[in-house]
């Protein structure tokens, strides 16, 4: 066997050879491009390669195989072989797991094993790098005389999934401005064409001989990439602290880099991040050699000269195997997105496809995954004790992507006003300020189910209506909390429990109440209007509104006290049709369609109560306007935490606001609905695990039907909430 494979290879090349002797006869396509698959094509023999896959490169050709499409692959039907970590493996199957269930296609992994819906499971538990320190880096660092850092993924990393995100990045804000090039593949192709470590400079120049651009476009380009690059880093906070220890524990430190930027420009990128008193600086593209030919290694042994020498890094080939060739101890630290790759919300990555979706998992992993040792005796179970980290990486993705469908909603029907109602408007007319800047004018009102269906009263049909909803509780608070009025203290009725919400019983009570309830509604009708007007609502202007997860009894009634139609734009319509809107309607477009109490086909449905605490304000049920025009509210509801409630919010517009600042060039016009729905779902999955005092956090009640204070995070508590058909 040649000897220019190392130990990984030689491994993975007779593990195959072995394993895979009764398949000769099949043809045989290899999931992966890195070293090994180069390993396994070049150092097996007798075998049938006939293609490659690899949805980054799809179409290209890469060690002279071609890097096939899924219709390519399902028309040749040959078997695949993932050639990957076992720790990544599942995430792979999962990617391309319908050409095995829906086209009869075996996927196995390098071992031989077949994949099937036992791979689907977390199986990274006693992965060793579980068990790595921080401490147990600090005491490799007191042990050596020099130490050594990689940079980036190590010291530095991106707000994006990928490297290559950025290339992408500097595509879209091309396009934006009217210059619609294939930047994104034109460059990694002309960096890959390079053999010696080519400098940004000369990538250009390479791009050039491609891209029908002049000299002063070139360097419009290189300059923005730079920018992009340098405005999408951060810091690895933990890293950037065991560095400081390094230097002060008196060790020289230095740096290593394969990296297409020159060494001063390097420089400039560290002292904007805070990173300084290193010895020197080490790049590829300055010497014209990397780590894993080992040029940049004898350099800096060259200079470094005698005693122990550390390296620390994040790549395994680049940083560990090939440090430990040239006798240099090494301590493998994971990057951010390789941590996300062996997690268990590794999942997430089977559907990253598109930019908009690494660039909201780029995000994620920037927060929960800046620290390497985050996992540190988890079995890399993501485990959540910050009520923030809830907002941040499973709330708000939801929320952005939904405000994206909402502004395109807005835009295709020329709407000039947005209502956006209490309590579940608050939130949301935060995140769409945050992520548009035009014209449209918007509106937070108080409004309820109480406050908008007594003001819509104005026959007994409308009484049947808003009596046909369910109710638990007594007669006496019925009548208060649906119809605003009081029950005679003489009569007996008040302290009977509604049974059902039309029985004999309940249809004799409303006609004895019926003049009281009409005139109610008749004063509170007028005093909401003044209300409205107070609020610039009366208008001629097209109008829309914001709702949640509803039914429609908001906009149906205020459809009616406004007198003109209004569109409806939800998350989610519920239980439709209804006495007030047909399924179909198109007076109510959502983002989430039809939810119906025993048919949930999405997270949002399974979980609405949970993100319906979050999207509030801190004030009580709204009930009424009285005659003076002041606001009146219902009891307050003694469970719940706003003040958590409120931190969440916050990390929530952090969320955004990030998003607006790194990635507003992405186009906005396909939302990834379905994606941030499944992200948004693992929150409550045995993917994660979230301590009992954020647990305790979210609770409801629901005044309206009379329901008392529960707690979300209870599953029987759910399925009593959906019982009611709310």
């Amino acid at each position: 066997m040649s000897r220019q494979y190392g130990p990984e290879q030689k491994l993975v090349i007779d593990t195959f050879q072995k394993c895979f002797d009764l398949h000769k006869q099949y043809p045989i396509v290899l999931y992966g491009t890195g070293k090994n698959t180069e390993a396994v094509l070049s150092g097996t023999k007798g075998f049938r390669f006939v293609g490659l896959m690899d949805q980054a490169v799809t179409g290209e050709t890469v060690y002279n195989r071609k890097v096939l499409n899924d219709d390519e692959i399902i028309k040749i039907r040959p078997i695949i072989v993932i050639i990957a970590r076992q720790s990544v493996v599942n995430v792979i199957f999962k990617r391309i797991q319908y050409l095995s269930v829906e086209y009869g296609i075996p996927v196995y992994d390098f071992q031989g094993n077949l994949l099937g819906q036992e791979h689907l499971i977390y199986r990274n538990e006693e992965l060793s790098y579980w068990e790595v320190s921080e401490l147990e880096l600090i005491n490799k660092i007191r042990e050596n005389d020099m130490i050594s850092f990689d940079i980036f993924d190590t010291l530095l990393m991106r707000r994006v999934l990928q490297p290559t995100d950025v290339f992408e990045l500097v595509e879209a804000q091309l396009k934006s401005q009217g210059c619609d090039y294939p930047f994104a593949s034109i460059r990694m192709k002309a960096e890959n064409a390079q053999k010696d470590c080519p400098g940004v400079d000369e990538i250009y120049e390479k791009m050039q001989e491609v891209l029908p651009v002049d000299n002063r476009m070139i360097s419009r380009m290189k300059k923005l990439e730079c920018d992009t690059d340098a405005e999408v880093l951060l810091r690895r906070e933990k890293m950037c602290r065991i560095f400081r220890l390094a230097l002060d524990e008196g060790k020289k430190v230095y740096l290593l880099s394969d990296m297409y930027y020159s060494k001063a420009h390097m420089e400039k990128l560290l002292q904007q991040n805070g990173i300084a008193g290193y010895q020197d600086l080490f790049v590829s593209c300055e010497i014209k050699g990397g780590k894993s030919d080992g040029a940049l290694y004898q350099k800096y042994l060259s200079q470094a000269g005698f005693g122990s020498k550390l390296h620390i890094g994040d790549n395994r080939r680049a940083d560990v195997e090939k440090a430990r060739e040239h006798e240099i101890n090494t301590f493998h630290i994971y990057s951010a997105y390789e941590l996300l790759m062996a997690s268990s919300l590794q999942d997430v990555l089977a559907d990253a496809d598109t930019l908009q979706k690494r660039c909201i998992l780029g995000l994620l992993i920037s927060r929960v995954f800046n620290d390497p040792f985050s996992l540190y005796s988890t079995k890399g179970y993501f485990t959540i004790k910050n009520i923030c980290d809830v907002g941040y990486c499973f709330v708000a993705p939801m929320l952005t992507e939904f405000v994206k469908w909402f502004i395109l909603q807005i835009k295709e029907r020329k709407i000039q006003q947005i209502l956006f109602p209490s309590r579940d408007g608050f939130l949301l007319k935060k995140v769409y300020e945050l992520m548009i800047d035009c014209d449209v004018n918007t509106v937070y009102f108080r409004t309820s189910r109480r406050a908008a269906a007594v003001a819509g009263i104005q026959d007994s049909a409308d009484i049947k209506r808003i009596a046909s909803r369910k109710y638990q509780g007594t007669y006496a608070d019925y009548l208060k909390q649906r119809f605003g009025i009081a029950m005679r203290d003489t009569d007996i009725r008040g302290t009977m429990i509604v049974k059902e919400s039309w029985d004999e019983l309940t249809q004799q009570i409303l006609k004895d109440y019926e003049y009281q309830i009409l005139k109610n509604a008749r004063t509170e009708r007028e005093q909401y209007l003044r209300y409205f007007e107070r609020k610039g609502l009366l208008t001629d202007k097209a109008q829309a509104i914001f709702d949640f997860v509803a039914g429609g009894t908001v906009q149906y009634n205020l459809t009616r006290l406004l007198h003109h139609d209004i569109l409806g734009l939800y998350f989610a319509t519920m239980n439709l049709p209804n006495e007030m809107y047909d399924a179909d309607t198109d007076d109510i477009r959502t983002a989430y369609g039809n939810i119906q109490s025993y048919k949930v086909q999405n997270q949002l449905g399974k979980y609405y109560l949970f993100l319906e605490t979050i999207l509030v304000d801190g004030s009580e049920s709204f009930s009424h306007i009285d005659a003076k025009g002041t606001e009146i509210f219902e009891r307050k509801s003694p469970a719940g935490n706003y003040r958590e409630i409120e931190k969440l919010q916050t990390a929530v517009l952090e969320f955004v606001s990030d998003y607006q600042r790194y990635f507003s060039c992405i186009n906005t016009d396909k939302p990834e609905l379905e994606f941030v729905d499944q992200l948004f779902g693992m929150l409550f999955s045995d993917r994660c695990i979230v301590e009992e005092e954020i647990k305790k956090v979210f609770s409801s009640d629901d005044i309206y039907d009379g329901i008392g204070a529960y707690q979300l995070w209870e599953e029987k508590s759910e399925c009593r909430r959906l019982q009611n058909g709310e």
